[in-house]
């Protein structure tokens, strides 16, 4: 019983030598690269493995700094920041 399938791809030359380079570095075959590629981008396309996305993380209220508060003054804002926390 035959577990494998043999095919022949299509590579762009600076594309396989790049390939064989990081093989090498890593000390791996060029079918264990295609294999590993192939299995991540098959399971990275699978439905509700979308992108990335971060929690919002608004709060209800006015939004921004408060008007006595320079935009560009970080180190008050740093201290208001870290105020009662620590040293």
């Amino acid at each position: 019983m035959v577990n494998h399938m043999k095919t022949t791809v299509n590579i762009p030359d600076t594309l396989f030598r790049r390939a064989k380079a990081f093989c090498a570095e890593r000390a791996i075959t060029l079918t264990e690269l295609i294999q590993q590629a192939l299995s991540e981008s098959i399971e990275g396309s699978k439905p509700g493995k979308g992108a990335f996305r971060l929690a919002d993380g608004s709060f209800k209220g006015e939004l921004g700094l408060q008007p006595s508060i320079e935009p560009s003054d970080w180190t008050t804002i740093r201290e208001l920041t870290y105020e009662g926390r620590g040293t």
